[in-house]
């Protein structure tokens, strides 16, 4: 059971440093492992509303995490599809974010947290 209060928590602290809400976070996490899906690919997936998916999609391009492109399609009609960050990037963002929160919150002199920079270069290396 404590493993799904930190989840949820960890959850929230993604979606602060995103800037977006969970049910956001619910459709990037689903997107970010394909490639060039549709609105109704991931309505199916999911169980959403048709216009739920298309607007969350618009928030998510507008916050730079998902972007758009036209696909002719064989054998039917050209459609859009969309195109979460990778994985590795949107960690690479939060890592970001959360080395300059860091920093602004040291510059106040509230800073507990003791991140090494260094580390987060090795993790990223392996």
């Amino acid at each position: 059971m404590g493993n799904s209060k930190s989840l949820g928590d960890g959850v929230s602290h993604i979606c602060h440093l995103l800037n977006i809400n969970p049910s956001q976070w619910t459709l990037l996490d689903a997107m970010m492992d394909k490639k060039d899906i549709s609105c109704r690919e991931l309505q199916d997936e999911l169980g959403l509303d048709s216009s739920y998916v298309s607007r969350t999609l618009s928030r998510l391009m507008n916050q730079g995490l998902v972007s758009r492109q036209y696909v002719f399609v064989p054998n039917s009609p050209p459609r859009y599809c969309y195109t979460s960050l990778e994985r590795t990037e949107i960690e690479t963002m939060l890592n970001n974010k959360i080395i300059s929160m860091k920093k602004e919150l040291e510059s106040v002199g509230l800073c507990v947290l003791n991140i090494s920079e260094e580390s987060h270069g090795a993790e990223e290396n392996s």
